[in-house]
């Protein structure tokens, strides 16, 4: 029997930056949006060609704009998919010549970052030109041909993190045009053991902007961006799925594969790591995103099944985290006709009995 070399089918959340009632969860073709108005179906729609190349619609990565205005997603189909955020109406679909990995915005939201499963990081502008027109993308910069799988811009806008299947973290100038290459490298960051799956920046209390790594080894490294010193090194026990900054960006949540334990992961001020976990009511977590108001979102459900999904928050208390809710009646994604069905629940403050934690939820 022939292997199935695929990526198992995992569901992934973005929220958006400025409206804590947005939400946005991919699982498969299908993006469902939960707004404060209702919940919103997005229908992916596949290019001709990639359907001619026997590729599946999965989304594998999807962000908001940095302004929220655009949710970009990408994935297995070869196609960045581009949508205005204030009617979901999808303005352009990019062409890729391999699988997309992640996506990312550049700092002033004009610029797109595509990674692919040949190893490039591919741009493209937001907007079409005077004559109404999109550009294709362009190449940013590349590792080599070994397969790119996330990336991330620091807070000070300066720098953008990949890593690789082949144990790399690469920090590379943001240049001020993107279209014309990105050649400038600030550091590589080489010690992991196996493939790096996940990379996130950290700024702790010192204000010196840190960035930290885990893949396949089950370790989560601390490095100076500047220079690529290893500054710190904890063992989680397990392959890290996703790292993903709290929107002050002190605190890193580590999504563990195959897992329902969340790491909330600190620098103190000796620049080393400190480690809480977390067990959610998810059997199996495989997305996470943070708002500006203090909130942690996790989605999950059995890995390569489109039922079973959920999704839970947990709101920042001081230094804590509290377990807000967990919905484990969600609609499958598959189903997306029945706009009446509920994909998500309001999680309001005055909705949450905290003697019992007993959420009380409402249908939207």
């Amino acid at each position: 029997m022939e292997r199935d070399t695929r990526d198992p089918l995992r569901a992934v959340i973005a929220l958006h930056p400025t409206k804590s009632e947005c939400i946005a969860v991919a699982l498969g073709d299908q993006i469902r949006v939960r707004e404060s108005s209702g919940v919103q179906t997005v229908q992916v729609k596949q290019d001709s060609k990639a359907a001619a190349d026997g590729a599946q619609k999965i989304i594998r990565s999807m962000v908001f704009s940095p302004d929220g205005a655009y949710l970009a997603a990408g994935g297995d189909d070869k196609m960045l998919y581009l949508y205005k955020t204030d009617d979901w109406h999808m303005i352009h679909a990019f062409s890729s010549k391999k699988k997309i990995s992640s996506v990312s915005f550049s700092p002033s939201g004009e610029h797109i970052f595509a990674a692919t499963k040949y190893g490039d990081v591919l741009v493209a502008p937001v907007l079409p030109d005077g004559n109404g027109s999109f550009s294709e993308m362009a190449l940013l910069m590349g590792h080599f041909c070994s397969i790119i799988t996330c990336l991330k811009v620091s807070r000070n806008n300066m720098w953008l993190a990949s890593c690789d299947r082949e144990g790399k973290v690469r920090v590379t100038v943001i240049p001020s045009d993107p279209m014309q290459g990105a050649h400038e490298i600030v550091s590589f960051c080489l010690g992991h053991e196996k493939f790096v799956s996940a990379c996130a920046f950290v700024v702790p209390e010192s204000g010196k902007e840190l960035i930290l790594s885990g893949g396949g080894d089950g370790l989560i490294k601390l490095w100076n961006p500047v220079d690529g010193h290893e500054m710190d090194s904890v063992d989680l026990g397990k392959p890290i799925l996703t790292l993903t900054s709290s929107v002050t960006q002190d605190l890193v949540f580590a999504v563990l594969d195959g897992s329902n334990e969340v790491s909330v992961l600190s620098v103190d001020d000796k620049n080393k790591l400190v480690r809480d976990s977390v067990l959610l009511e998810i059997p199996v977590v495989t997305g996470a995103d943070t708002t500006a108001q203090g909130q942690a979102w996790f989605v999950g459900g059995p890995v390569g099944s489109e039922s079973g999904l959920r999704v839970a928050c947990m709101q920042r208390s001081g230094n804590t985290w509290e377990h807000v809710a967990t919905h484990d009646s969600l609609s499958k994604l598959e189903n997306c006709s029945k706009d009446d069905t509920p994909l998500f629940h309001s999680y309001l403050p005055e909705n949450l009995d905290k003697k019992r934690c007993k959420v009380t939820t409402q249908a939207m």
